[in-house]
């Protein structure tokens, strides 16, 4: 409602802002969500690369005896060690970045404005979180092609 001055309310205010912050959130969450499906897809096809450059080593080692549960025992190890480091290497430039947003900010003009960004311990778990996931899905996208195949029909592909 309108003030005795003639001024609009807060309530009424609160409301005229509240309407384009739901927007952006929605905006924000649909961007996160494209970005992880974005990312899946191509950590997939970069798997897939992968694990076709290592199908005749696979072909070789279970032709050797072993099972096709050491292999994705295997590739999943090494696709987790790459991803911890990847997660504590971009953690240690997340942890910097947040200075030089300040910085610009305040160089911007807007000196009155109380900004804190911090990268804490929940941004780093969901990055993991969100990010294992992704790989895990791409991992298991990329590997079934190459422990559905028989080792003897790698091994004579690759020779012929």
């Amino acid at each position: 409602g309108r003030l005795a001055g003639g001024g609009v309310g807060l309530c009424q205010r609160g409301e005229e802002m509240s309407a384009p912050l739901e927007q952006v959130s929605r905006v924000s969450a649909l961007m996160l969500a494209f970005t992880l499906a974005a990312g899946t897809i191509v950590a997939a096809l970069l798997l897939c690369m992968w694990m076709r450059t290592r199908q005749k080593e696979m072909a070789v080692l279970m032709s050797l005896g072993k099972t096709k549960g050491e292999l994705v025992l295997q590739v999943f190890c090494e696709a987790g060690i790459v991803f911890f480091l990847s997660v504590f290497v971009s953690a240690l430039i997340g942890g910097s970045i947040p200075a030089v947003l300040q910085n610009m900010i305040y160089r911007s003009g807007i000196s009155n404005a109380d900004l804190t960004v911090l990268l804490g311990i929940k941004d780093i778990g969901a990055l993991a979180g969100l990010g294992g996931i992704v790989v895990l899905a791409a991992l298991c996208v990329s590997i079934f092609p190459a422990l559905k195949a028989d080792p003897k029909d790698i091994l004579a592909d690759m020779e012929g």
